[in-house]
């Protein structure tokens, strides 16, 4: 998946007790709404009898918003007992730079960064 991909994604993660048809069901659910994945991984921790999945979906081929697939997912997470969320990758990215920024302009202001041409040196506290 490349950086433009990742940013335009959604990223679904489930988990519940393991049953038969998960997989299928959540797969249905996003091509129901012209979703495309772009990543899917899944499974089941045997001995526990839980299941897990990820599914990166392509935010520009949905037919739906963000908030209407949330809504309408839910009556089949209830039916299988998932523990759920949908991310926008795009927000944890920002999320992510201004972690990065805001660290970075910190220790700036606490004179625990030295910038020499192209050479930065971080000192820790």
């Amino acid at each position: 998946m490349n950086d433009a991909q990742r940013l335009s994604s959604y990223t679904l993660v489930i988990s519940c007790p393991d049953k038969v048809a998960i997989v299928a069901a959540a797969s249905r659910f996003v091509a129901e709404r012209g979703g495309s994945l772009l990543e899917s991984n899944h499974y089941t921790e045997v001995e526990q009898g839980w299941f897990y999945m990820r599914n990166v979906i392509s935010a520009d081929s949905l037919d739906v918003r963000l908030e209407q697939f949330r809504e309408e997912f839910a009556p089949l997470a209830e039916e299988f007992g998932m523990q759920w969320h949908l991310r926008d990758n795009a927000e944890l990215e920002r999320v992510v730079v201004q972690l990065v920024l805001s660290r970075g302009l910190r220790y700036h202001l606490e004179d625990r960064v030295i910038v020499r041409g192209n050479k930065t040196v971080v000192f820790s506290s």
